[in-house]
Formats: structure tokens, C-alpha cells, sequence
């Protein structure tokens, strides 16, 4: 979305309204160290911390054309966007009907500057596609969590002790997920029985058959 509102930098903080993330920030031309500056400024002095916070002003897009000479800009802020070397900034939350609230996406510009309107209507549009598609990624994310989750319970915390017998054990769950197993028991007479299964399949229904 950079080029749509003529910024070279920017970031988006993905963190979905309902508190289970997975929360995340991605800079565009910014370090790791650049993104950790900006983390320094109290979160309500941002725009961003503004529309994930539901601050006074968070509720839509947030332009600060020329940071610099805002009255009662935070100093940490104005200290971060100096050594940064951004004026001005331009801020959309990035939300869906469904899903509600995935985050916001932030642009920073070298110099005094704000988008246009016909700018500003094509990255609303930009945006509003792009929280689409965050939302099924989130959901992917999600799925594939809770499925390693399922995977992790249906095998043993722990190899047996067996006298006389040494046990490892490796396990990979595809990307998909799945019902393979393994277990190992002890029995008696010095007996040890082992385990191998798989459930028909993949994906959440095979995990959980």
C-alpha cells in the first residue's frame, strides 16, 4: 500500500480484537532497531495504538501531515521520528465485518505530506482487501495451532523406563494435521508392548476421530 499514498516506509501491527492473536509487527524499509524506537513511544501517542486501543480518534483514518510541528506531540515520539528521519504519517485500521478489529497499517513519509483523496480512496479499498485477506490467514494460523495442539495430546509425554531397552521417539505432523500415533507400554514379565496407528486421512477431522 506504500506506493498507493506515496510513502517509502511503513509498518502494520497485526493484533486481532479478541485478544488471541497471533499479534505481530512488519515493517516496509524499516530495521528490526527502527521498529524497536518506535515501540519506545507510549502506545497512545501512536496512530496505530490509537485504532487497536479504541483511543479518542482511532476510529478511522488518522493523518499527521507534519509531526513535527504538532502542538503536544509526545516527546518521545517526536525524539523517534527525528532520529528516524519520518514527517509526517498516514494510519488505517485494517478490520473485517466478520473478524472485527486484525490491526492497523501505519505509512511514514520523509517530509511534510498527507494523501490526496483519490489516494486515500484507493488504499481504503487496498486496505479493505487486505484485512480479507489477514483474516483467513489469522484463521489458517489459528487452525494449524489448535491442530499441533490435538496432535501433541494424542501421544505420550514421555517414553517408558524398560529395563534392557533404550526408546526414542520422532514424530512430524504435516501441514495439514492428522491422527498418526504412537505409544509405548510396559507389561508384565519384563514385556514391552509398542504402538504405532494412523487415522484415515487428514486435517482437523482426522486429528480428533
Amino acid at each position: 500500500g506504500a506506493a498507493l499514498v506515496g510513502a517509502r516506509r511503513g509498518l502494520v501491527v497485526l493484533e486481532p480484537g479478541d485478544g488471541l492473536g497471533p499479534d505481530t509487527t512488519i515493517g516496509l524499509g524499516l530495521a528490526r532497531a527502527d521498529l524497536g524506537h518506535i515501540e519506545t513511544v507510549p502506545r497512545s501517542a501512536m496512530s496505530y495504538g490509537k485504532i487497536l486501543d479504541g483511543l479518542p480518534g482511532g476510529e478511522g483514518e488518522i493523518a499527521q501531515p507534519d509531526l513535527l510541528s504538532e502542538d503536544g506531540l509526545d516527546p518521545r515520539h517526536r525524539e523517534v521520528a527525528a532520529r528516524l528521519g519520518y514527517a509526517a504519517s498516514y494510519a488505517l485500521p485494517l478490520s473485517t465485518e466478520d473478524a472485527g478489529r486484525l490491526g492497523a497499517a501505519v505509512w511514514l513519509y520523509d517530509e511534510p505530506a498527507e494523501p490526496v483523496e483519490r489516494q486515500r480512496h484507493l488504499v481504503g479499498l487496498y486496505a479493505r482487501y487486505a484485512a480479507e485477506h489477514l483474516a483467513r490467514l489469522v484463521e489458517l494460523d489459528r487452525t494449524r495451532a489448535c491442530m499441533a495442539t490435538i496432535s501433541e495430546e494424542l501421544l505420550p509425554s514421555r517414553l517408558p523406563r524398560v529395563s534392557g531397552v533404550q526408546l526414542a521417539a520422532r514424530h512430524r505432523t504435516g501441514p495439514r494435521g492428522g491422527g498418526d500415533w504412537y505409544d509405548a507400554l510396559p507389561l508384565p514379565d519384563a514385556a514391552l508392548g509398542l504402538a504405532v496407528g494412523s487415522v484415515t486421512g487428514s486435517g482437523p477431522i482426522a486429528a480428533t476421530a
